[in-house]
């Protein structure tokens, strides 16, 4: 559990104020597309093998990459406000923190929620990363 405290983990609240979350508004009007939502939410946070945690962990921490390079400047600044991109922080899925943590031979508790969203802190999510891609890498997993 040491790797999981090390994380520093805290669960996600409603986001306000940027275009991002004025786009998820717009989308929740229509029936449709929240019923979309819903079936993504699920496809998200129930099943996530090795491979979707691995790409889906890649794939957040270069979009915070990004971010911080972005954040150096006042138009980056003022771009990442208005995506709703938080340089310090990562958003993932408790699916894919707990699959991280079991391929990593870590513990997870027993009440960990897998559906909750969870910030977790930009170095401590690259620290995982590395692990995990190590670890893949002699497994033979990735090249």
């Amino acid at each position: 559990m040491s790797l999981l405290r090390d994380m520093q983990i805290e669960p996600v609240k409603p986001e306000y104020g940027s275009l991002t979350a004025l786009a998820h508004s717009l989308g929740r009007a229509n029936p449709w597309v929240r019923f979309g939502a819903k079936l993504s939410n699920v496809a998200d946070k129930v099943y996530m093998t090795t491979d979707h945690c691995i790409l889906y962990l890649s794939r957040k921490v270069a979009d915070a990459e990004i971010a911080r390079r972005r954040d150096r400047s006042v138009l980056g600044r003022l771009m990442n406000k208005m995506l709703g991109a938080n340089p310090n922080f990562i958003m993932l899925s408790g699916a894919v923190i707990a699959g991280t943590l079991e391929y990593l031979c870590e513990p997870v508790p027993e009440d960990f929620d897998r559906g909750q969203d969870y910030r977790v802190s930009f170095g401590a999510a690259e620290k995982v990363h590395r692990k995990f891609i190590n670890k893949a890498r002699q497994e033979g997993l990735i090249r």
